[in-house]
């Protein structure tokens, strides 16, 4: 789910709390970048295939509000930058739910609509002939 959030923090990470580097299971170092906002937290592992996303990441301040793509796993929060084709599946679901609701009517009871039309008084039609243009 694409959201736009406002940043409180952002940390990039090479070590963990030990001091230890972070190793993925390939022996290969990785960055991990934590973000907080709303006093909401996610994480994001960057290894050397995100180094551009690296490069956004270490533009981004206090104050700024930025596109992120959230992904709850277990207990955790993790967020990835928008690629394209998420950007495109965010709006084409948005256009299916907006088709649905078009297709299928507005959510009214049709006892309303019924009794509303039994109200209503009805206007006769008046016709002048004399006007007419045939």
């Amino acid at each position: 789910m694409i959201r736009k959030i406002t940043i409180e923090t952002v940390f990039i990470n090479t070590e963990k709390a030990d001091k230890t580097p972070f190793i993925d299971k390939n022996g290969n170092p990785f960055k991990m970048v934590n973000i907080s906002w709303e006093g909401k937290k996610a994480s994001m592992f960057c290894g050397k295939y995100q180094d551009k996303d690296l490069e956004i990441i270490k533009g981004w301040s206090q104050g700024d509000t930025v596109e992120v793509n959230l992904e709850k796993k277990g207990d955790y929060l993790n967020f990835t930058l928008p690629r394209k084709t998420d950007i495109l599946d965010d709006r084409m679901t948005k256009v299916e739910e907006r088709l649905d609701r078009l297709e299928n009517g507005p959510a009214v009871e049709p006892d309303i609509i019924h009794t509303h039309n039994e109200n209503r008084e009805q206007q006769p039609i008046e016709e002048d002939s004399s006007e007419l243009p045939f």
